[in-house]
């Protein structure tokens, strides 16, 4: 459930991540959108630490919407989520879209973060990731 606490930051042009403070004040979901590598990331963090100060030690990273995901930017997820514990509280990424997937299985992450999805969906041990098209990856590195 999300309150009056909404805003976006914007980690360039190409991540955006919308801030939602559930009813008990405590929670904070992240709804991120775009591409999440170690360019981007950094946003992540200093937002993730702002949210640890306000005493906002439940976190949600809603991951559905992203479009580019890194083994950096999961490692970086990783560091949260020891964050996130050594305060108490929890990390969960919700949602994980085909990039984060993908992503996740060529780390040995996949069973480490914590994943979930919303009702009405497969559980994420049970969804098969789609094949990467050809234009699945359009960034040059």
């Amino acid at each position: 459930m999300k309150g009056a606490n909404e805003h976006r930051k914007s980690a360039g042009a190409r991540l955006t991540i919308l801030q939602s403070t559930a009813v008990d004040a405590r929670s904070l979901t992240l709804t991120l959108t775009g591409e999440l590598d170690s360019g981007t990331v950094a946003e992540l963090c200093e937002i993730t630490a702002q949210a640890l100060a306000r005493g906002q030690h439940h976190l949600v990273l809603d991951l559905s919407q992203i479009t580019w995901c890194d083994n950096a930017s999961l490692h970086t997820i990783l560091g949260i989520r020891h964050a996130v514990h050594h305060a108490g509280g929890s990390l969960t990424l919700a949602n994980p879209a085909t990039p984060v997937l993908h992503a996740l299985d060529g780390s040995a992450l996949r069973h480490v973060l914590p994943l979930t999805e919303t009702e009405g969906q497969l559980p994420v041990a049970q969804r098969v990731p789609e094949e990467p098209g050809p234009t699945d990856d359009h960034r040059h590195t």
